[in-house]
């Protein structure tokens, strides 16, 4: 199976999983504090599946050496990015409770508690790197899907794998 095949199945389950680990994962540690729910609530994290999943339903189709369905190269690289991003996220993103035990990130489960302010700046970085990373992939998807209009493409392109 050639990466892009694996990416574009794979696009589905793993973005489920990838931002439920960004919202709730810090929660297998031990740290559940209100940080997931203002994710939730403010439909943060649902917005950010809905992007990721609509993505892939606008991204144009090409086919591999079998007529199955793949992304192009630099969409399934985007995609890994934003898995990568997303998992970092997961680690640095502060939660906050009403006990003392209830707040932190796992990586300052690993690091200690004096690295509180480092991973909550980490964590607003990775979020303003990933809504960027949700907005280049929605570009290019853009301007690939113009440039495929533009050449009069009737049908997807075949290309080797």
């Amino acid at each position: 199976m050639s990466f892009r095949r694996l990416v574009t199945v794979s696009i589905i389950p793993i973005s489920i999983v990838m931002v439920t680990w960004a919202t709730l994962g810090h929660a297998f540690f031990g740290l559940m504090g209100w940080t997931a729910l203002l994710l939730i609530a403010s439909m943060v994290s649902p917005a950010l599946l809905v992007l990721m999943l609509l993505a892939k339903k606008a991204a144009p189709k090409y086919y591999d050496t079998q007529l199955k369905p793949v992304v192009d190269q630099t969409t399934a690289s985007i995609y890994l990015v934003l898995y990568g991003l997303l998992f970092l996220f997961g680690i640095f993103v502060y939660d906050f409770g009403d006990t003392s035990n209830s707040d932190g990130s796992l990586a300052t489960l690993v690091l200690g508690r004096g690295f509180i302010n480092a991973t909550t700046l980490i964590s607003l970085g990775l979020a303003g790197l990933i809504a960027a990373t949700i907005v280049v992939l929605y570009v290019h998807i853009y301007k690939t899907n113009k440039a495929l209009k533009k050449t009069s493409a009737k049908a997807p392109l075949a290309v080797k794998a």
